[in-house]
C-alpha cells in the first residue's frame, strides 16, 4: 500500500502566490468591466431621457421644458409628471453614490436650453438651436444636494469666468447627451461658453 503524499510547506505557499498573482491581474480586469457596465446603463439613461424630451418638445409647440420655475417645477419633474418617462430611476447614474432627495438627479440640463423660468428667462424653441449635433442638453455630475436647484446650471457653480473641471465618473469622464439626441463620452472641462446657444 503506498503512502500518500502530503504538500510540503514550500508548496503551498507556490500555491498561494500563484492565486495572489492571478487574483491581482483579475480583480482590476473585473471592476473595468463592472464600471463598463455602468457607463453603458448611464448611457441607456441618457438615450431613454432624449426620447422623453423629444416627445415633450412635440406636445408643447417644439419647445423645452423649464430648468426650473416659479411652481418649483423642473425639467425632470416635468418629464415625469407628464408620463413622458416611466420610471424615475433613469435620472440616476448607477455610478452615483450620493443620496438625493425627492427625484434623483445624476444629469444637469444645460441651462440655455432648460432656462429659469424663476429668473425671467423665456422658453427656448428647438427652433433657436441651430447646432442641435453639437448643443448639449444634459451632462453627467454627481454628488449635489440641491436636486432641482442644479437642473439650471450646465455644471457645478464655481464661477461664469471659471473654466469647471469635468467629474471623472466613467474611465476618467463622463456622459453628455445633446439636442439632437445622441450620447458621447467626453472627458472635457466646460465653460458656460461651452454650453451657451450660438446666435
Amino acid at each position: 500500500m503506498k503512502n500518500k503524499r502530503a504538500f510540503t510547506l514550500i508548496e503551498l505557499l507556490v500555491v498561494i502566490a500563484i492565486i495572489a498573482l492571478l487574483a491581482a491581474i483579475l480583480f482590476p480586469v473585473f471592476g473595468r468591466a463592472r464600471e463598463k457596465a455602468r457607463q453603458a446603463t448611464c448611457q441607456s439613461n441618457l438615450k431613454q431621457l432624449a426620447m422623453a424630451f423629444e416627445m415633450w418638445v412635440q406636445d408643447h409647440d417644439e419647445t423645452y421644458p423649464y430648468g426650473y420655475n416659479k411652481q418649483a417645477a423642473s425639467w425632470d419633474k416635468a418629464l415625469y409628471e407628464g408620463k413622458y418617462m416611466g420610471v424615475k430611476n433613469i435620472l440616476s447614474c448607477p455610478s452615483d453614490a450620493f443620496v438625493h432627495t425627492n427625484i434623483p438627479r445624476s444629469y444637469p440640463a444645460n441651462r440655455y436650453v432648460c432656462t429659469f423660468g424663476s429668473s425671467g428667462e423665456a422658453i427656448v424653441s428647438a427652433a433657436q438651436i441651430s447646432k442641435p449635433s453639437g448643443t448639449i442638453l444634459l451632462l453627467e455630475e454627481h454628488g449635489d444636494g440641491r436636486d432641482y436647484g442644479i437642473a439650471g446650471f450646465p455644471c457645478r457653480m464655481i464661477g461664469v469666468d471659471t473654466p469647471l473641471v469635468a467629474q471623472k465618473i466613467h474611465s476618467g469622464g463622463r456622459n453628455l447627451l445633446f439636442c439632437d439626441g445622441h450620447v458621447k463620452w467626453s472627458k472635457e472641462s466646460l465653460t458656460y461658453d461651452d454650453v451657451k446657444l450660438e446666435e
